[in-house]
């Protein structure tokens, strides 16, 4: 049987526990990085069905990575709660490549930034210049691009984020702020560490994708 995406988060879950209950500090959290599993690799389901269009294989891009969390609440009870509240239910999706895919580049493009990663695809799918053009042109995640006939409106409406990550005007929104800003233009630098407001506003949004649509 295969391990789908809810049994590695539910052992996560428990490994969670069993390290803060072994051990405290930063014992704990190395111990518990060195069993933990990223589940966002795994199937959906026991069959081995992935989240899938056009023919192609797409895993989950977890928002909020477990270094994230600890940075920000420390490895104790509310990363616990956050883990837990936070990576259930998977909610961006894209297509699996083995190197130089859109989940891996991201990270070094846009600092893990899911916001300005949207305003690239939407950028990428009106034929406009864009920052991560190479991994867009790899063989699953063009044949996934075409799928949808390069149309930005039918990717967010498949995952689900649309009127909450983007408007109902298709811009995107800027992260750093919870007014409703948008992003109009590529920002100068994206830095890895994220601010506390960016962290909290990607919080609020996993919240709101729950309320919505799960």
């Amino acid at each position: 049987m295969y391990m789908t995406y809810d049994d590695v988060y539910e052992e996560d879950l428990g490994l969670i526990q069993e390290s803060l209950s072994k051990y405290s500090g930063e014992k704990a959290w190395e111990y518990f990085k060195t069993l933990y599993e990223d589940p966002d690799g795994c199937p959906l389901d026991e069959n081995d069905n992935y989240m899938e269009h056009g023919g192609v294989n797409c895993t989950v891009d977890g928002l909020l990575s477990k270094n994230r969390i600890k940075k920000v609440e420390g490895f104790n009870e509310k990363f616990y709660e956050t883990f837990k509240k936070y990576r259930k239910h998977p909610i961006i999706f894209f297509p699996s490549e083995h190197k130089g895919g859109i989940n891996r580049t991201r990270a070094t493009v846009f600092g893990d930034r899911i916001d300005y990663t949207l305003f690239d695809i939407k950028r990428h799918c009106a034929g406009e210049d864009c920052k991560m053009a190479e991994s867009y042109e790899l063989e699953k995640t063009k044949k996934w691009f075409e799928s949808f006939d390069y149309d930005f409106k039918k990717i967010v409406e498949w995952m689900g984020i649309d009127g909450i990550f983007v408007n109902e005007n298709l811009d995107v929104y800027d992260l750093e702020y919870n007014d409703e800003r948008t992003i109009e233009e590529y920002s100068d630098k994206y830095p890895y560490d994220w601010s506390l407001e960016y962290y909290e506003n990607v919080k609020k949004k996993v919240e709101e994708f729950y309320e919505k649509r799960c």
